[in-house]
């Protein structure tokens, strides 16, 4: 996606958030107890570091339930500029954290 597009994008209201400055990434893979069976079990999410202006923000990705976290290579670059799509925003302890996904933007 180009900039013009990403641009027109948020423009007609189709995403909630902006462009941002690309970080860094990791797959990391949760251990849990499902509160319905009561038994163990394991999600993994990648977990993104973007800059917004002059705010760092932790962006949680989702993924699916056949994803290799140990396998996982970020498609971006550091200081790329992507398109952040929110899902949900909280700032914890002066942190900003939010869930949602990344989509790069071309020159």
């Amino acid at each position: 996606m180009t900039k013009t597009e990403a641009l027109k994008r948020i423009e007609n209201g189709e995403f909630l958030g902006g462009i941002a400055e690309y970080r860094s990434s990791s797959a990391e893979t949760i251990k849990y107890q499902d509160k319905k069976t009561g038994r163990m079990a394991e999600m993994s999410m990648l977990r993104h570091n973007v800059e917004v202006g002059d705010v760092a923000v932790a962006l949680n990705e989702r993924t699916a339930d056949d994803f290799n976290a140990s396998a996982y290579k970020s498609p971006f670059k550091k200081g790329q500029r992507v398109l952040v799509r929110l899902q949900g925003l909280e700032m914890d302890k002066g942190l900003v954290r939010a869930r949602g996904t990344l989509e790069a933007i071309e020159s």
